[in-house]
């Protein structure tokens, strides 16, 4: 009964460190993400804007449609706002690639990301957030 006991510890200790493990990991590729997407210090740029948009999984064409047209949307609202000094860049899912929506739990898509200059301003769904 001993060893059992013994064994069994073993067993969810040897199970907790890994799943550590995983979430510092994600969280470190987290943090590195943020870096790069924030608005530089030296830049002229105040803000970035990211998108993540899955235009070739979907499977229903008007889903598919929704999503191209939301990024144009962006891309014109982005045009005839203030925003001048902002950097717009986007991700597609591609179906292998899923630690972009893992790191941030993305549950639905189109999601938009604002960032300044010391990190993240804003994670909606929603354009007129933004605007």
């Amino acid at each position: 009964m001993k060893y059992f006991i013994l064994m069994m510890l073993s067993v969810i200790l040897i199970v907790g460190c890994e799943t550590g493990d995983k979430t510092s990991q994600l969280e470190a590729e987290k943090m590195d993400f943020i870096n790069q997407m924030k608005a530089n210090e030296d830049s002229m740029e105040e803000y970035t804007i990211y998108g993540v948009y899955d235009f070739y999984q979907l499977e229903d064409p008007e889903e598919r449609l929704r999503h191209i047209n939301m990024h144009a949307e962006l891309q014109e609202r982005l045009n005839k706002s203030e925003w001048k000094n902002t950097m717009h860049y986007s991700w597609t899912q591609n179906g292998s690639d899923t630690k972009l929506l893992e790191m941030f739990d993305i549950k639905e898509l189109p999601t938009f990301f604002v960032f300044d200059k010391k990190g993240i301003v804003l994670q909606t769904t929603n354009l007129d957030d933004i605007f």
